[in-house]
């Protein structure tokens, strides 16, 4: 029940950002949205900075970590830039309109247990080249992705998806 209501208040959060801007969005609003007490918000989340968070940490698991065993790592990449393409304008406002929350540092850990699941199935965990690879390319490939958001002429999502499992592949192939 309570991740239940936990997604219920994510999602109108997500709402009342792409009407009001993050800057806008209130507490009240985000639960007027979803009809429930203002109460229930704090039951659950101490103020808006740590529903975001949990927001983002929330859409991340659910594309990331909640598919390592169901899909491909390419298709979870796919996936991922996929979701936060099709709400870029969340992604940008929240980025752009707050501080509390990095945007980029929290896709980076995502990818980073993505990647860590494929140094698991390559038996390479224990090398410290293959943890520092996956460390530095996760902060890269969070850093494309919220540099594309600001972009005057964003590449399409596939593109940049494709870039970075081309990326990856090259390491692995020749590791």
């Amino acid at each position: 029940m309570v991740l239940k209501t936990k997604k219920r208040i994510a999602k109108a959060f997500q709402k009342v950002v792409y009407r009001m801007g993050f800057e806008h969005t209130t507490v009240s609003k985000v639960m007027k949205e979803c009809e429930m007490r203002r109460q229930t918000f704090y039951d659950h989340f101490y103020d808006k900075f740590d529903l975001l968070e949990w927001s983002l940490n929330n859409i991340l698991k659910e594309n990331v970590d909640d598919n390592l065993e169901y899909l491909s790592w390419e298709e979870i990449i796919r996936l991922t830039f996929y979701e936060i393409d099709v709400n870029a304008k969340f992604y940008k406002d929240i980025d752009s309109s707050q501080q509390e929350v990095d945007l980029t540092e929290v896709i980076a850990i995502h990818f980073q247990i993505l990647l860590i699941h494929l140094l698991e199935q390559k038996k390479l965990l224990q090398n410290k080249q293959a943890q520092s690879y996956v460390e530095t390319n996760c902060i890269g490939i969070a850093g494309t992705i919220v540099h594309n958001l600001y972009s005057k002429h964003p590449r399409e999502y596939d593109d940049l998806a494709e870039k970075v499992i081309q990326a990856v592949h090259f390491t692995f192939d020749n590791y």
